[in-house]
Order: C-alpha cells, then structure tokens, then sequence
C-alpha cells in the first residue's frame, strides 16, 4: 500500500508540474501593435483590429489594457522601417501611459520577411570623441 501511494503521489506531481507551466502559457496574453506604412502614412492596429474613428492609439491601448486581467501585461511593437526613432519613442511613451508592464520593439521590412529587436541601454553621456563610460 505504501508504494502504491508513492507512486500514485508521484505521478500526480510529475502531472501538475506539466501543467502548471501550461496554464499560466495560456493566462498569460500578449499583446500586439503594429505600426504599417501605408501611401497617407502610418497605420495602426491593436490585436489585429484598428482604433475606432473617434479614439485615438492611447485609448484603444488602454481599452485593451484594462480589458486584461493580468497586472505584468505586455505587448510586442511591430514598426515599419519607415519609421523614424522619434516615431518609436512616442509609441513607447503611449504604451506606458496605457499602464504595460513590458514591451519589446520590432522593426520589419516592406516584404514583411523579416524583423529585429530594437533593444535599448541605460542612457550614457554624448560624446563626439567616441568616449563612452
């Protein structure tokens, strides 16, 4: 009777530590933005559907935002490569007044093939000697 208890205790545990890492995968959602080039400019969509006429980007973020249950929310950027950096600031400074906990910032070509990670660094003073501390 012992070991039958062991090992029906210890396949119980081998099942829910399968579990565990399952369900919390699926709790967990990511959000997307992308910022495409179109002729008149960019455009923008948030989890695949646009802003609706009368709301701008900020409130469609926070709609989305406050619509998640899960306090360390996050959400991937995708920005054409027409954009320029100020262009990927401002969208940083809307998704954290839409209150993200995390982002990550994508650049894509036109052919939409392929992207890269725009990661930043802690700010260090300028320099035109190539100095950097």
């Amino acid at each position: 009777m012992n070991s039958r208890f062991f090992s029906l205790s210890l396949l119980l545990s081998v099942v829910l530590m399968w579990l565990t890492p399952h369900v919390q995968a699926e709790e967990t959602k990511r959000h997307v933005l992308i910022a495409d080039y179109a002729k008149g400019g960019f455009t923008y969509t948030v989890d695949g559907r646009a802003p609706k006429e009368n709301e701008g980007l900020l409130l469609a973020l926070s709609r989305t935002r406050s619509a998640d249950l899960n306090p360390h929310s996050d959400i991937v950027v995708l920005v054409h490569e027409r954009a320029k950096l100020a262009d990927v600031f401002n969208l940083i400074g809307i998704i954290i007044k839409a209150d993200y906990a995390a982002y990550r910032v994508f650049v894509f070509d036109s052919d939409k093939r392929d992207m890269t990670e725009l990661k930043y660094s802690a700010p260090v003073p300028f320099s035109t000697d190539g100095r950097i501390h």
